[in-house]
């Protein structure tokens, strides 16, 4: 019996098909974990390794859908999680990040390795359901207009994607919800912002779920 969980337990399998072009482990020898023991080539097949925290990684499963945006371009490409690293990196703060490979649908791009792109990868879904935009909710509430008066009302939450984030009570339909802090001064030219969601080709981020609006599919 154990010896039958070691072989199952030994079996790597690809995330596509191709042809191995370098082993780096023999028979009776050891590997590092995290490392590369097999490369293989695939022809046409254009992969994107992103690193993910512990409660990004425990939301993934292989076979979920990823969009692509590589960075300069308009386009978007489709693609799924091919692979879930188990074993994680931790950096000098002591973060530690788990590697997960998302294979993209579309073969033979041109695409420079190592470019930058943001992944978006969809880990939940729901229709016929009441959303608000993700940017009103703070704090587990949000503030409602009605009649020249804003109130603050408590929500619960279940999917909160990019731009829509599903409310399961709290709200009713038609309600109106502030986006934005009437009393907050605006953005001079010498603010600047960040955008955390970056990646690259062999380094990408994670995205959040992608949610429907009222009635969406």
């Amino acid at each position: 019996m154990a010896a039958t969980q070691a072989l199952s337990g030994a079996v790597i399998k690809a995330p596509s098909a191709g042809t191995v072009a370098q082993v780096s482990v023999t028979t009776g020898g050891s590997a590092t974990a995290g490392s590369d023991a097999i490369v293989l080539v695939a022809p046409g097949t254009t992969t994107i390794e992103l690193s993910t925290t512990s409660s990004q990684v425990a939301k993934l499963k292989v076979g979920q859908k990823a969009e692509v945006s590589p960075a300069g371009s308009a386009k978007t490409y489709t693609g799924r999680v091919t692979r879930i690293g188990q074993v994680p990196s931790t950096d000098t703060s002591g973060s530690s990040t788990y590697p997960v490979t998302i294979t993209l649908e579309q073969q033979d791009l041109d695409l420079l390795t190592g470019a930058a792109a943001a992944v978006n990868v969809v880990v939940g879904s729901a229709t016929h359901v009441l959303t608000v935009p993700t940017s009103a909710v703070s704090d587990g509430s949000v503030e409602v207009y009605d009649g020249g008066t804003i109130s603050r009302a408590r929500v619960t939450t279940s999917l909160v994607g990019q731009t829509r984030t599903v409310v399961t009570s709290g709200l009713k339909a038609g309600q109106k919800v502030v986006l934005a802090d009437a009393s907050t001064a605006l953005p001079t030219t010498d603010s600047t912002t960040t955008n955390t969601r970056g990646g690259s080709f062999g380094g990408g981020s994670f995205g959040g779920a992608s949610v429907g609006g009222p009635g969406g599919d």
